[in-house]
């Protein structure tokens, strides 16, 4: 998937095309969430790593 095709895809679309890899909560002292990391490869990745 190209940076355009992202740009025109609902984030819904293209995450269903993805595999999460990755997630991360990160709070304040007071238990706050302040952000979130989610890390996302396409699907097929893992298949060309595994040979």
């Amino acid at each position: 998937m190209t940076l355009n095709e992202l740009y025109q895809k609902l984030l819904s679309e293209s995450i269903a095309e993805m595999d999460m890899v990755s997630f991360k909560v990160h709070t304040d002292d007071k238990g706050v969430v302040t952000a979130v990391e989610v890390k996302y490869t396409p699907k097929d990745s893992q298949d060309k790593r595994k040979g």
